[in-house]
């Protein structure tokens, strides 16, 4: 056993262990104590797990592993927790100008009023409709999109709020179907309710529902952005964890909700 300590935090009910990367003094974490430090039983208990580290010309490095124990290229809210704990960390600058290298690349970012965190994803890939039938799907969908947003999801866009048994029926089924093999996906249910659109995320790596996912977000913008939803302007989404703004300025693209730190503390980790 060795001790670390660490900061637990959520960005729109999604949580994360954040580490900063010189407290590991140059060690690996492997996928089985990652897996320890997620787990909501034995350990902390988080959706996945963030390694903060110093990087060139005033920004830092963004790792992120999945609560399975594998390493994952971005994650949304993952990204805008980050964000947070490096000012905390001492990494990168105070205000703006604020710039992250994570395994998909380059990213912007900036701290906004109260607890909002906003972040650059990187997005080239157009959505692809999906012909429901080909996936066997019982429910009433009315577009189907699968879209890379740093990474791979599938939006389903609904006439109603889906039941409990569909999407826990369905977020398995469609993560692992062979149309979407090896890498699998993430599988987002989305429905119009009111003024807003709501989504539901089964995640990869996770493999159970979470309360928000920020590129499951990007993927949906995208997806209404085919159907002619005026995505510069922006689109309001509301997830179990809370609400997430989507939108395009200029050449790029932004995801922003609220981010705060649930606890700091120390953990015994195997070896």
């Amino acid at each position: 056993m060795f001790p670390l300590s660490f900061y637990k935090v959520q960005a729109t009910g999604n949580d994360f262990i954040v580490l900063d990367g010189r407290d590991l003094n140059g060690a690996q974490l492997s996928a089985n104590q990652i897996q320890f430090l997620c787990d909501r039983h034995f350990g902390i208990g988080s959706d996945g797990l963030i390694i903060l580290s110093s990087g060139q010309g005033g920004s830092y490095r963004f790792v992120y592993y999945n609560a399975d124990g594998s390493r994952g290229a971005m994650c949304g809210n993952g990204g805008r927790a980050g964000v947070l704990m490096a000012q905390r960390f001492g990494y990168g600058p105070k205000r703006g100008g604020i710039r992250f290298l994570a395994d998909d690349g380059w990213h912007l970012a900036e701290i906004l009023s109260g607890n909002e965190v906003r972040i650059t994803l990187n997005i080239t890939a157009v959505p692809v409709p999906i012909d429901s039938a080909s996936l066997g799907l019982e429910i009433d969908v009315r577009h189907i999109y699968w879209v890379n947003t740093g990474v791979p999801h599938l939006v389903l866009i609904l006439a109603q709020a889906p039941a409990d048994k569909n999407l826990l029926e369905l977020g398995p089924r469609l993560r692992y179907h062979p149309r979407f093999a090896p890498q699998g996906c993430n599988i987002n249910f989305l429905w119009q309710n009111n003024s807003r659109w709501s989504l539901r995320t089964y995640e990869r790596g996770v493999e159970a529902e979470t309360l928000s996912c920020g590129t499951g977000i990007a993927a949906c913008g995208l997806a209404l952005g085919q159907l002619g939803s005026k995505l510069p302007a922006g689109i309001g989404f509301s997830a179990l964890g809370g609400n997430l703004g989507f939108k395009k300025e200029k050449d790029l693209y932004w995801l922003n909700g609220a981010v705060a730190i649930v606890c700091k503390g120390e953990v015994e980790i195997p070896i």
